[in-house]
């Protein structure tokens, strides 16, 4: 079995299903929470979910009322599982630069959620750059990855053996200038917690420990370009 083989045929079979099921209702709280001041009211722009996976965003997306979206994926598992589950707005696309050269202009927002670090360097610039092209006057890249600036990146690279390239809030925005986006924001993940007393006491404790980590930061290496986000994910945001 070649790398390719696992990626567009065994991908949910060979662990990501059991890494990522669960209920759907909670990822809409999840992402209202941490993307709903960036993706904008409009029912009608046009979504492109690229890596749409089992459909979680796709889910979310439906449940919010927005009409014109579509998700991509290369894993035929994954596009199966979105029809019976999700919505029959998916496609299979083995080959994700070529879709996005034939539709330049196309886009109102662009997603890659748990996507980017799945392609080597060499790749990834060239799909920054296609995604550039395929986005609206105006039109924005929406980014969640693991976060290398986190205490336990290396656990948040090597839990998927597909995952080849990690980003920092100082590496991402930089490929992302590179290739021509302009006004660029990263933020850390939320967590959504239904209890509120929970999430409460949650928010406390992650304050504190990321204060803590910050702290050691300083003491190690004063005054240097080092991350100051520690969550296990970012949020990036990028605009044509």
């Amino acid at each position: 079995m070649q790398f390719q083989d696992i990626v567009s045929e065994k991908y949910l079979s060979t662990g990501f299903k059991e890494l990522n099921t669960g209920d759907y209702d909670r990822w809409i709280e999840s992402y209202d929470l941490n993307y709903q001041d960036l993706i904008g009211s409009s029912d009608t722009q046009n979504i492109l979910d690229i890596g749409c996976g089992m459909g979680h965003f796709l889910y979310y997306l439906k449940k919010r009322g927005y009409k014109n979206f579509l998700g991509v994926d290369i894993g035929r598992e994954q596009i199966e599982h979105c029809r019976v589950k999700v919505t029959n707005n998916v496609k299979r696309v083995e080959n994700i630069f070529g879709f996005l050269n034939e539709r330049k202009n196309s886009y109102d927002l662009i997603v890659l959620n748990d996507v980017l670090e799945h392609f080597n360097r060499d790749d990834t610039i060239n799909l920054l750059q296609q995604i550039v092209c395929s986005l609206k006057k105006g039109g924005r890249l929406l980014i969640k990855t693991p976060n290398m600036g986190s205490l336990f990146a290396c656990a948040s690279l090597s839990i998927d053996f597909t995952h080849q390239i990690g980003f920092s809030e100082i590496s991402l925005p930089q490929v992302l200038r590179a290739v021509g986006f302009s006004s660029i924001g990263v933020r850390p993940e939320k967590i959504y917690i239904s209890s509120k007393i929970k999430s409460m006491l949650f928010t406390i404790l992650r304050m504190f420990y990321f204060m803590f980590l910050k702290f050691l930061v300083f003491i190690d290496r004063p005054g240097d370009n080092y991350p100051t986000i520690f969550s296990k994910n970012i949020i990036a945001w990028a605009d044509k």
